[in-house]
């Protein structure tokens, strides 16, 4: 399979709140031969609303040299925001956020930005045909803002989507003047079906790919947790199979946090084993 193993910076000691210089991430990275990386927009830190885009060209010139690559641009401050609220401070902020992320994109020459699409309870405001609706409007805005400035603009799936399955996703899609990719995250969706079943329903559309792994914490409240891969319900080799089957051969970023303690050269070659193993086991 020639896709390509990605790493987020949140994964690295002090890189979810944007505490920790990318070069220094970069420079594990390189150490343990990981040449891609998905970048986190966060409150503060070299990506956030304090970069400077003089620095940040500064920065792309010193990745290039290391020979590690930034393929995307994300961010965690708007999980669970309603993107199409009624309020106006709330799509503001949301606005405020996107378009910082696409000026850091073009400073370095990142290929997509992914965003969630909104969860249901926007709901409480709007019926779901009138949810529906605005989402795609939404969708499209910010599809035109990336291709205006470079970026390929990704739409996510989430837990508690507006939209839950993947013939949901292709008939939302195919309303897109502007064509939207797809960036799949394999764990938000284990529980409405079959992993396999959505890489083959959307198979075409998915233009970057989140592995990660789930496990209930509790049944009582049906309570989930995300883990390390391979560490939980997911049968991880069968969906490795339909990735190859499929011919997928973008991004694959391994959706780990950062842990208390950690040496992050250690977490680094941890992830990296669980990838190679849970991909090996599909070759015996």
């Amino acid at each position: 399979m020639a896709a390509k193993l990605t790493l987020p910076t949140y994964l690295f000691e002090g890189g979810l709140k944007g505490e920790r210089p990318i070069r220094e991430i970069a420079a594990i990275c390189r150490t343990c031969q990981v040449q891609e990386l998905s970048v986190n927009f966060t409150q503060q830190g070299e990506i956030s609303f304090q970069s400077e885009l003089r620095q940040l060209k500064t920065l792309k010139q010193d990745l290039d040299g290391m020979g590690v690559h930034i393929n995307n641009i994300t961010t965690l401050l708007t999980s669970g925001a309603n993107e199409i609220s009624s309020k106006c401070e709330e799509r503001e902020h949301y606005r405020k956020i996107f378009e910082k992320m696409l000026d850091i994109g073009e400073a370095l020459g990142i290929e997509t930005l992914c965003a969630h699409i909104c969860t249901s309870k926007v709901l409480s405001e709007y019926s779901y045909e009138e949810a529906i609706r605005l989402e795609r409007e939404r969708v499209q805005k910010l599809a035109i803002r990336c291709k205006e400035r470079g970026l390929r603009f990704l739409l996510e799936n989430v837990v508690d989507g507006l939209i839950s399955t993947a013939e949901g996703y292709m008939e939302f899609l195919s309303g897109q003047p502007t064509e939207v990719g797809i960036c799949y995250d394999i764990a938000n969706s284990y529980f409405v079906c079959p992993p396999e079943h959505w890489l083959q329903t959307l198979r075409g559309k998915i233009e970057y790919l989140h592995l990660t792994d789930v496990r209930i914490k509790s049944l009582r409240g049906m309570l989930v947790e995300f883990v390390d891969l391979g560490q939980g319900l997911i049968h991880y080799p069968s969906v490795f199979r339909k990735i190859e089957e499929i011919g997928y051969e973008g991004p694959v970023l391994i959706e780990s946090f950062e842990q208390r303690g950690q040496d992050d050269t250690k977490r680094v070659q941890e992830i990296i084993r669980l990838w190679q193993a849970q991909r090996g086991e599909e070759r015996q």
